[in-house]
């Protein structure tokens, strides 16, 4: 079974009601397409089962964001709680009041990650944000883990090298819930794929580390889409999924929600 949180409270409800059942249809599919496959292997390749663990830390970030009121823990496990029916586990907790540890990504926090990484690219005061006409007109929104506002509190100071780099990755880094990239974000996925970059520019990450990791956090985020795409570069290139260049994969041709309908597309006229 794959693993997709049905985000109920997000603008997007309908699109990730719509992705469940079009995670089982594709697994179902490709399950019985790929009988004589290493259909399994790929799977495994896309979603492990103990997700993926990113060189990344949360460093101060958090801490930053509950001391200035972005984000408020007991109002964060409110909605765990009650849109997600999630308890607020221990190390969730510990990440809450500033523990550095490693970013991770799996079936059960991911979630949890997103509100978090969502907050840190809302709320960071970097020239980055302002430049974006559509993450603007979130400037008064309150997305229920703190307070309303749009990057008014510096929580991740970026050199403008790094800001140069943020910038350059943004604009390629897609998510198939909308055909816009996480430099004009305008859902909750598109901002906290921006937290992510963010987060990881600061820490001196190199722009294939990056890519990287916002392909694991999205294959979790969007599951349906990579087994799709890990299915086409099979069929039609003959790669292994950890063989793909993760740049290509982040960019439009494979993470937009034009680009993912192309794939699907492409494999069912290949009758899958």
């Amino acid at each position: 079974m794959i693993y997709v949180y049905i985000h109920m409270k997000t603008e997007h409800a309908t699109y990730m009601f719509a992705a469940v059942l079009a995670s089982i249809i594709v697994y179902q599919t490709y399950s019985l397409a790929f009988a004589q496959s290493p259909v399994t292997a790929i799977y495994a390749q896309v979603l492990p089962d103990e997700g993926f663990t990113l060189k990344a830390t949360w460093g101060d970030a958090v801490s930053n964001m509950v001391e200035a009121g972005v984000l408020d823990p007991a109002r964060l496990e409110t909605i765990l709680k009650q849109g997600y029916k999630q308890d607020m586990k221990p190390e969730w907790n510990a990440i809450l009041k500033g523990e550095d540890a490693e970013l991770s990504i799996d079936s059960e926090n991911s979630v949890f990650m997103m509100y978090v990484l969502w907050t840190l690219a809302k709320h960071n005061n970097v020239s980055l944000i302002h430049e974006s006409a559509f993450a603007q007109s979130f400037e008064g929104y309150d997305i229920g883990v703190g307070r309303a506002g749009y990057g008014d509190t510096l929580i991740i100071n970026l050199t403008e090298e790094q800001l140069a780099l943020a910038r350059s990755i943004a604009q390629n880094s897609y998510r198939p819930c909308c055909g816009q990239s996480a430099a004009n974000p305008d859902c909750s996925h598109g901002f906290a794929a921006l937290g992510l970059i963010e987060l990881m520019i600061s820490q001196g990450f190199t722009e294939n580390e990056i890519y990287g990791a916002f392909v694991k956090v999205n294959s979790f985020w969007f599951p349906s889409t990579y087994i799709q795409d890990a299915m086409y570069f099979k069929e039609a290139e003959g790669l292994e999924w950890k063989d793909v260049d993760r740049k290509l994969v982040a960019g439009p041709a494979f993470s937009s929600i034009q680009g993912a309908a192309q794939v699907k597309n492409y494999l069912q006229n290949k009758g899958y």
